[in-house]
């Protein structure tokens, strides 16, 4: 896990490598290397995870070819390939770096499809006169760039590409519409400004030495659900696989940790890295809160079932408004809600353990099904095609198991049922209210778009964008940024290709089959305690936005009137508005219109204002 950034091209901006190392030095505090030639300058800070030795150090090149890399991410399926290709290559290391230059120098750019992992990647190729870019199937490792005339700049973190030397950035106002409007980010190549792009996940890209994009290939896309019933045998096959993905997800040449919030997905991980573990212990990190609540009640059943350190982080909000504050530098851009705040201080206690890996259920909630929208999607998808008896047990089901109440579940599946105009015309008029206090000369388009996916399907439509659009790619997002703040690599065991390709080769209603994640549960029932795989609710880390919001409300809304002064992308008497009726109001719309207002400026005054 590392940080990594370059500059191509006949330019003058190769002088200010060594800058942009400096600002994304936080993610590879053990190290640092560069790799220069007239048009190519690369560089990398290095985080050591696996072959801690020198030999594993970057940029590394390849005798043979002289093919240069640096990487961010792991490679799982490292020691299976280094098996394979050392016919054909002498190692030196045992790194998964050199695993990708041997794939590469074998396969080509096909090699990316033999990679079982997290990547971000930059290889430059001196026969070919070419620089390549690659991110991981899902984008859980960031890859940023810009480029003008005569250069290309690339950065793992977006404060590496702007503010340097004569560059400028502009804020996108379609990008602060979707933020405002449905909390989106990282929803395709634009980010929060104007110039700076990120390379899609799945995808590569070719520069050549002029600085010049001559290809962008996509090598892998999401398989869409089929049609497969469950059966006896496909659970203990999906039982194998999840069972392996968390096990090369615990190789390491350091100690591995996890979070643990009372959720299926983190109790699931650390109850099978207890299994794979054996007389290993290894630290827990959960959030709790001054009053009990359901995010708090589970966690302890975990912690008595499993052999490990537990740290409980009691989260009074007292330093909200200074954290934020660092967590939105580290974030780039704005973020949705306090879950991340909670999420970043619980990676600084792991930090003060000298922890370097962690463990994250991110994307249980995708893969498998956990957000009711997958509930109303199934319902809704009965009901556009008249299953009247499939819809009557399926929400015989859901009361059974009492997870949302009835009438609101069919209320919600008939919208799911509406064609695709429809529900557009629909979520256009509802996220109007949301940024109609941003200046009208700012705003060139407030049609922002919402289905980035479409099918007849409402479950294949939903599962589609929760992935690749929605939900997702924000949640990545944070974590590696919060993670990488304080050095620590986060692995999300959930989001294997080999898992989901399995999953998605079922009917997409197994996934909720009369409640949520019920083919999860199906598969860890032996191993996670009843209590957690029968709970109801959705279970998150415990972090109250309104809370936190009103233990230092004086404060923030002094801050929030003087930010709007020294902007000019949000209306000054609309936005004061705001401010006032969630001050007068208790209304959840009103705290999160102020809530979305509020972090982005904060944004704007920290990246637009050079306060860094």
């Amino acid at each position: 896990m590392c940080g990594i950034a370059g500059v191509i091209g006949n330019n003058n901006y190769h002088q200010y490598l060594d800058l942009m190392l400096k600002r994304i030095e936080h993610r590879g505090p053990d190290g640092e290397g560069k790799w220069v030639k007239e048009e190519l300058s690369l560089g990398h800070k290095r985080l050591s995870i696996i072959d801690l030795s020198e030999h594993a150090h970057q940029p590394m090149i390849d005798d043979e070819t002289s093919n240069v890399i640096i990487y961010n991410g792991e490679i799982y399926n490292f020691i299976e390939l280094r098996n394979d290709l050392s016919r054909d290559y002498s190692f030196k290391s045992r790194s998964d770096t050199e695993v990708i230059l041997a794939a590469y120098r074998k396969y080509g750019t096909d090699c990316f499809n033999y990679l079982r992992g997290m990547f971000a990647i930059a290889l430059y190729d001196p026969k070919r006169k070419l620089t390549i870019l690659a991110r991981d199937r899902f984008g859980i490792k960031p890859l940023y760039y810009r480029l003008g005339f005569n250069f290309f700049l690339f950065s793992s973190e977006i404060k590496g590409l702007i503010n340097i030397g004569n560059l400028t950035h502009t804020a996108n106002p379609t990008s602060l519409c979707r933020f405002l409007a449905a909390r989106q980010t990282d929803v395709n190549e634009e980010t929060f400004y104007n110039e700076v792009k990120q390379i899609l996940p799945g995808t590569f890209i070719t520069i050549d030495e002029q600085g010049k994009i001559i290809e962008q290939r996509k090598y892998w896309s999401l398989m869409l659900p089929g049609k497969k019933l469950l059966e006896k045998n496909d659970v203990n096959e999906l039982l194998e696989l999840l069972e392996d993905t968390i096990k090369i997800h615990l190789r390491s040449d350091v100690p591995v940790g996890a979070f643990l919030s009372g959720g299926i997905d983190s109790s699931t991980l650390v109850c099978y890295m207890e299994k794979f573990l054996g007389n290993n212990k290894f630290h827990t990190f959960s959030s709790l809160l001054e009053i009990q609540n359901e995010e708090n009640k589970l966690i302890s059943v975990i912690q008595q079932k499993v052999n490990s350190f537990n740290h409980d982080i009691l989260l009074s909000g007292d330093s909200f408004l200074p954290d934020i504050q660092k967590l939105l530098y580290y974030q780039d851009e704005p973020f949705a809600d306090a879950s991340m705040y909670a999420h970043y201080m619980l990676c600084k206690e792991a930090s003060k353990l000298n922890l370097k890996v962690l463990l994250s259920g991110n994307g249980g909630d995708e893969i498998f099904g956990g957000y009711y929208a997958y509930l109303y999607a199934n319902v809704g998808y009965f009901i556009k095609n008249f299953k009247l008896i499939r819809l009557l047990k399926t929400l015989r089901n859901y009361k059974k198991f009492d997870q949302v109440e009835l009438t609101y579940l069919i209320i919600k599946g008939i919208q799911q049922a509406l064609p695709a105009k429809l529900k557009r015309m629909y979520k256009h008029s509802a996220y109007q209210k949301y940024f109609q206090h941003l200046n009208k000369d700012f705003l060139n388009n407030n049609d922002i778009d919402y289905y980035y996916f479409e099918s007849s399907d409402p479950r294949t439509e939903n599962y589609v964008n929760m992935i690749q659009n929605w939900t997702l790619p924000q949640f990545l997002h944070y974590e590696d940024r919060n993670g990488m703040a304080f050095g620590i690599e986060l692995r999300v065991p959930f989001i294997d290709h080999v898992l989901l390709e399995k999953v998605n080769e079922f009917d997409a209603s197994v996934l909720v089959d009369g409640r949520t994640k019920s083919l999860l549960r199906q598969i860890i029932k032996q191993e996670v305690p009843t209590e957690v795989v029968n709970q109801k609710g959705k279970f998150a880390f415990a972090a109250p936005l309104d809370i936190f919001l009103k233990s230092n409300q004086k404060v923030i809304a002094e801050n929030y009137l003087g930010l709007l002064l020294k902007q000019n992308i949000f209306d000054h008497k609309l936005s004061s508005e705001i401010l006032k009726k969630y001050l007068q109001s208790s209304d959840d719309n009103n705290l999160l219109i102020f809530w979305r207002t509020y972090i982005t400026l904060l944004w704007l005054d920290t990246f637009f204002n050079n306060k860094y």
